[in-house]
């Protein structure tokens, strides 16, 4: 699969999501010149298992709300990506074993292979932080950064037998930098109508 203008694939909410898992399985995904490769938007109940993910100048994998989220000795590929995972806006349950995180990322003050509770339109209103992420046996290869996670609104992620540091960027920091983009005075962003800015009981 390759690249559309925003994301080579995108998973959005599906109705029957509680009635059965998808798999997606042993694919090549190639997100150059997108933002990100794998866009999972209020996404539930998948695995992804021995993919190859080639990042965006975003992300490899973005993660917006949604949850029960599984990837399987994937390979994340980051081509200068701001960072290989962005996991963002509440979302919940979600791990990672035996991956391979790849080249370098691009970020440098809160710079990471998974980013933890970044900003996102979506936090115009209160919402649950990221929380449940599990990191086990994964491994970083062909790079000279080594921050694994960085935490920022989120509860710190499980981690299990992984290489790199796992980092907390400061609270205050965190709430001042959610504030200013709150009011739009910091970064590029769009305003949601209220329609879309629900919190659901599934996001609790």
């Amino acid at each position: 699969l390759s690249c559309r203008p925003r994301s080579a694939l995108r998973f959005n909410y599906r109705d029957n999501a509680s009635a059965g898992r998808v798999l997606v399985n042993n694919c090549l995904i190639d997100g150059s010149g997108c933002l990100s490769w794998l866009d999972l938007s209020f996404a539930y109940n998948m695995t992804f298992r021995r993919c190859r993910i080639f990042g965006g100048s975003k992300s490899c994998v973005d993660v917006v709300r949604g949850g029960n989220l599984s990837f399987e000795e994937c390979t994340f590929d980051s081509k200068s990506s701001v960072q290989h995972i962005s996991i963002r806006g509440g979302a919940k349950n979600i791990s990672f074993s035996r991956c391979v995180f790849q080249n370098d990322y691009s970020r440098r003050l809160t710079g990471a292979c998974v980013n933890l509770g970044g900003w996102t339109d979506y936090d115009d209103v209160p919402r649950p932080p990221v929380r449940s992420v599990s990191i086990k046996d994964c491994i970083l290869k062909g790079m000279q950064k080594n921050v694994l996670s960085m935490t920022m609104f989120s509860e710190r992620p499980s981690v299990e037998n992984s290489e790199g540091k796992n980092l907390r960027a400061p609270k205050a920091f965190v709430l001042a930098l959610r504030h200013l983009m709150r009011k739009g005075w910091l970064g590029s962003r769009k305003r949601l109508p209220k329609s879309q800015l629900g919190v659901y009981s599934r996001e609790l």
